[in-house]
């Protein structure tokens, strides 16, 4: 069951969309004291799904991505949140930062892609969805 907030909708239906990426990364829970856990993620165009695994029969969650959605290393010099307690461990990890509107509407994700040709892909196709 997904709990629903104002970053978190249903975005299973992406009639005319393209999917922009998808792949296996660990997936943190919501604060540094939960686990890393592999989740199949599939990136559209305004949306980014987690799955159990690459059938994508079970989601897990998803985020609607916006204009201001970024997705940042978590060795670059601007690295939000958490991510420096987790640079040195999980060099091709990244924060996916939503934002929706003001401050208090802000959500940070973190990521890990394992590889850096991985973690490439991924901030570029974040990138490209944030330009749709």
């Amino acid at each position: 069951l997904l709990r629903l907030v104002p970053w978190m909708k249903d975005s299973s239906r992406h009639v005319g969309q393209t999917k922009l990426h998808d792949g296996w990364l660990l997936k943190r829970g919501p604060t540094i004291d939960f686990a890393w856990k592999h989740r199949w993620c599939v990136l559209w165009q305004s949306a980014l799904e987690f799955y159990v695994n690459e059938t994508c029969q079970e989601r897990v969650g998803s985020v609607l991505l916006g204009p201001r959605t970024r997705a940042i290393g978590f060795t670059g010099p601007s690295a939000p949140g958490d991510s420096i307690k987790h640079a040195r461990e999980r060099p091709n990890g990244f924060a996916l930062h939503l934002q929706v509107g003001t401050r208090s509407q802000q959500r940070l994700l973190y990521f890990d892609a394992c590889e850096d040709q991985l973690l490439q892909k991924w901030t570029a196709a974040v990138a490209e969805a944030a330009k749709v």
